[in-house]
């Protein structure tokens, strides 16, 4: 039996798509092959959870993972494989607005990164990370829902980077989306309120994710 996680923020929860957010477009997917697998032993296997939580960051995930994980594996099962998949760091990149200071600091982001790694190692070495969309500067500043903070492109592009440079030094696979989505003239039309994608958004970002995670390795480590 294997297992894969989606583990991430109110963007991986799924908000605001109509058919549920980007995980969860790519968990139907996920169900339908291994339905069409007729759960024949070494065929296609995969039971996928969504452990998106509005508001996280990489902190946030430090405090939970091990535990929300655990609740749903079989240690005692040799057979059981284990496989993750972060979308994390937006919320991490948030500037406090009448504090004058970032929600982190780069060390602490950075530290918080490594940690998060030792910990998933823990269960696997199938462990990927997915990129930073772009947010709406001028929606943003501050935020309309969370005035005392505020969101900045040059800062989740920093954040973006600092992944990408974590998981390069840990040879952790990683999908780059900022400068992707800044590439199409009219990227703001598939965001609802400046930060969170709306449908248009969660389908691209399940296209995108979906052709990073669907290689021929993953099916061959997802069998029964």
């Amino acid at each position: 039996m294997s297992k894969l996680f989606f583990i991430g923020d109110s963007i991986t929860t799924g908000a605001w798509d109509e058919k549920g957010g980007w995980a969860n477009r790519l968990i139907a997917a996920i169900m339908t092959k291994t339905i069409s697998a007729k759960f024949e032993e070494g065929a296609f296997y995969c039971c996928p959870y969504n452990l998106g939580v509005s508001g996280d960051t990489v902190a946030g995930i430090l405090l939970r993972l091990e535990k929300e994980v655990s609740l749903r594996i079989f240690p005692e099962d040799p057979r059981e494989a284990l496989e993750f998949v972060f979308a994390i760091g937006v919320n991490d990149s948030v500037y406090m607005v009448e504090e004058e200071r970032p929600r982190f600091t780069d060390i602490e982001f950075q530290n918080n990164l490594h940690t998060l790694i030792k910990l998933a190692q823990k269960f696997t070495q199938r462990i990927h990370f997915v990129g930073l969309c772009p947010v709406n500067d001028n929606l943003l500043n501050p935020i309309p829902w969370a005035p005392d903070k505020a969101y900045a492109n040059k800062h989740v592009k920093n954040h973006e980077d600092m992944i990408a440079e974590v998981c390069s030094k840990n040879n952790i696979s990683f999908l780059p989306l900022f400068d992707k989505w800044m590439s199409m003239p009219n990227w703001q039309e598939y965001l609802i309120d400046g930060v969170h994608p709306n449908s248009k958004g969660h389908k691209l970002l399940a296209e995108q994710i979906g052709e990073f995670l669907f290689t021929d390795q993953f099916y061959s480590f997802h069998l029964n």
